[in-house]
């Protein structure tokens, strides 16, 4: 080393400015093509001779000589696959010279690399084109970086997203980019924090590192401390991630700094949101619209927190208006779709479902979200594509195989809603919805031990999960443990006052242990919740029918009807009112109609035959039970009521052995009490037509015995 510049190395005071003397002492030795090359090689990441060739405007053979040239040097080194890079303390030194005094020489080659790696679809090149898109044009290069950030978060490209906060910082430190973009490269590193801990909920394999790294950025790391925190890490994370907000929004305010103000009190509405601080969390947001109304982020996020705090009506507007402010925004469009779901405005939630993911194709959260919807709405093949779809953009995607499951179980595909749900549950073996639907596939299947066991674990997770305790009451129903079913609906309404379905099932519970008065009012309060609530409306009907009240229980089954005109369950009700009533011709009109809708279960068909009998159309009728004894064959006779159904059906056909014999064994299958006496009233009902009918009067009197032990 010569004595010079030793002199010139103590002068310099930081240690790029040192490294760039040196770095221009090797570089002196090289051609000047090669000196040229070697400064614009260090513009981009890593350097071969395609890039080259595309910076210099060079020949494939110059090129690759150069190539040759600057990968010997001493400072350089290989990167990956993709060529050559100087080393980063060279490059950087290099790099901050050009930008100090040949500023025009970097905006030269950052253009002619962009349009370089513009030209590739993968994520490695387009990160390199938006680095060198910022260098020469800020503002358009900061739309970018956002825009391709959210990207990333949604598509947990967690190594394009790190790479990109990477280049904006390094450019921030040059200097390259001014205080004005420097907040949202602050603030795009903070969401990547949030969405790691969002994505660790769902991918348990990668839940500590996600956690870790949320924590790494949020600036607490030595906090994390020994092994003893892993249980915890999640509430830690979330709670260095307020308190990191909490500091940032501080530093803005001794500061005066009103941009980074209104940007952090939004995120800390945000977070307190995600953390079940609702009400608090709209006071930080109104703070921010307050500076600023037409904030974009802010109206989402206040539309969001309206939405926990269902205020859906103040969601709506504040979505609206978001969207005037950016028709483009698709997350605030997916936002107000999932805020109609919950209203039931089904179809304005899927178009809005359609807009978001025609702005983006692979937004599987707005996709998955359309699944619901058209499960909601009982399109359970639209439904299916959907989470279909979903899983092919993750094959991890908990949310959207727990979905696909529950659609499978509501088909009634238990099988297949099964293998889902296990495998939702094996990715992630804390998600309660996943549990809970899985505990109401078993459920279904008669399986009540199973489905007790996965409510209990559910439960277990979150003890205020009010739909797992509600499903675990309406196994202890089906199951005839009526007071075990009451104490899990009353916790599940204490819990959620407004829970209409825990309501609604409670009224069904006291219907099924005859205390009608209790059941009213149940069915009642839930109907005043939800006044299209066409279950509850039904129920409340066959509560009216069995206390006699045919003229309300009339009411009730229209009122269903017209609510849905393909409910074969509230047609088949009212047909059986219009029989009692002595109204054949409409009886008739409504048990078709229920057949036409596929509902052949044998007792629309038995229905007819009794109303054949009451008009003397004896050989009408014998055909009608006939039919209702062949579709009986075909359903699982291991179930009380569709074996009583079939006993029912013997007896009207004058086969009292057969009709005995089924009666007994279904008995012996230990049927709940409910289950008892709604045979009892419908053997009630066949007296009133065959009242000689000594058979049916023996097999009363042996369930009124049974009811009374049990």
């Amino acid at each position: 080393m010569s004595e010079e510049l030793v002199v010139r190395l103590s002068g310099e005071s930081t240690e790029s400015q040192k490294t760039w003397l040196v770095t221009q002492l090797v570089l002196s030795s090289l051609p000047p093509n090669a000196q040229e090359a070697a400064l614009a090689s260090a513009i981009p990441h890593w350097f071969n001779p395609d890039i080259l060739a595309a910076l210099l405007a060079a020949g494939p053979g110059e090129a690759a000589e150069l190539d040759r040239s600057l990968s010997d040097l001493s400072f350089a080194e290989p990167f990956g696959g993709l060529g050559h890079a100087f080393h980063d303390l060279t490059r950087r030194a290099i790099l901050s010279h050009l930008l100090e005094h040949n500023v025009a020489l970097v905006r030269t080659v950052a253009r002619s690399a962009y349009e370089y790696f513009r030209k590739y679809a993968d994520s490695q090149n387009s990160v390199e084109a938006d680095y060198h898109l910022l260098l020469i044009d800020k503002s358009g290069g900061l739309e970018k970086f956002k825009r391709d950030m959210r990207l990333y978060r949604r598509a947990a490209n967690f190594s394009a997203a790190d790479n990109m906060i990477r280049n904006a910082k390094e450019l921030s430190e040059l200097g390259a980019l001014d205080e004005a973009e420097r907040p949202e490269i602050e603030l795009n590193e903070y969401l990547l924090g949030a969405t790691r801990i969002w994505r660790s909920r769902y991918e348990p394999s990668e839940r500590r590192a996600h956690l870790r790294e949320a924590i790494r950025i949020f600036a607490l790391s030595d906090s994390l401390g020994s092994e003893s925190r892993q249980g915890d890490e999640e509430e830690f994370a979330k709670q260095a991630r307020i308190t990191f907000v909490r500091q940032k929004l501080n530093d803005a305010r001794q500061k005066g700094d009103d941009r980074r103000q209104r940007m952090w009190l939004v995120e800390l509405g945000s977070a307190e949101v995600e953390a079940g601080k609702a009400q608090e969390a709209l006071s930080h947001i109104n703070a921010a619209l307050d500076r600023d109304p037409d904030n974009v982020e802010a109206l989402i996020e206040r539309g969001r927190t309206h939405r926990a705090l269902n205020e859906r009506e103040a969601a709506v507007t504040d979505f609206n208006r978001a969207i005037e402010l950016d028709e483009k925004g698709d997350w605030a469009i997916a936002n107000r779709g999932v805020t109609y779901q919950q209203m039931g405005r089904f179809e304005d939630a899927l178009a809005d479902f359609n807009r978001a993911i025609a702005l983006d194709d692979k937004y599987a959260f707005a996709i998955t979200c359309r699944g619901l919807t058209c499960q909601q709405m009982g399109r359970y093949e639209d439904a299916l594509a959907d989470f279909n779809r979903a899983i092919a953009l993750d094959e991890k995607d908990v949310w959207a195989i727990a979905s696909r499951g529950e659609t499978y179980r509501r088909m009634g595909r238990y099988e297949d809603a099964l293998a889902d749900l296990n495998r939702a549950i094996e990715l992630d073996e804390k998600d309660a919805f996943a549990i809970t639907c899985r505990g109401l596939t078993c459920q279904q299947m008669g399986r009540y031990e199973d489905a007790l066991a996965d409510f209990n674990r559910a439960i277990a997770l979150d003890e205020k999960d009010a739909g797992a305790i509600a499903s675990r009451g309406e196994t202890y129903q089906q199951m005839g443990r009526y007071e075990d079913a009451l104490a899990d609906f009353n916790r599940a309404i204490e819990l959620d006052e407004k829970y209409a379905w825990a309501i609604a099932s409670r009224g069904e519970t006291y219907q099924q242990m005859g205390r009608y008065e209790d059941a009213m009012a149940d069915f009642n309060r839930a109907i005043e919740l939800d006044e299209k609530y066409a279950w509850a409306i039904t129920s409340r009907g066959e509560t009216y029918q069995q206390m006699g009240r045919y003229e309300d229980a009339m009411a009730d089954f229209t009122r269903a009807i017209e609510l849905d005109e393909k409910y074969a369950w509230a047609i088949t009700s009212r047909g059986e009112t219009y029989r009692r009533m002595g109204r054949y011709e409409d009886a008739l009109a409504d048990l078709n109609r229920a057949i036409e809708l596929g509902h052949e279960d044998g007792w629309e068909y038995y229905l007819r035959g009794l109303v054949a009998v009451a008009s003397g159309t004896y050989e009408a009728a014998k055909n009608h039970f006939l039919k209702a004894m062949e579709c009986s064959r075909s359903r699982d006779q291991s179930v009380p009521m569709t074996a009583f159904n079939s006993g029912l059906y013997n007896l009207a056909l004058g086969r009292t052995t057969e009709a005995e014999t089924i009666y007994e064994t279904a008995l012996n299958s230990h049927p709940t009490p409910g289950a008892i006496r709604e045979v009892i009233l419908d053997l009630d009902q066949f007296l009133g037509v065959f009242p000689s009918d000594a058979a049916a009067i023996s097999m009363r009197n042996l369930l009124a015995k049974a009811l009374q032990v049990r």
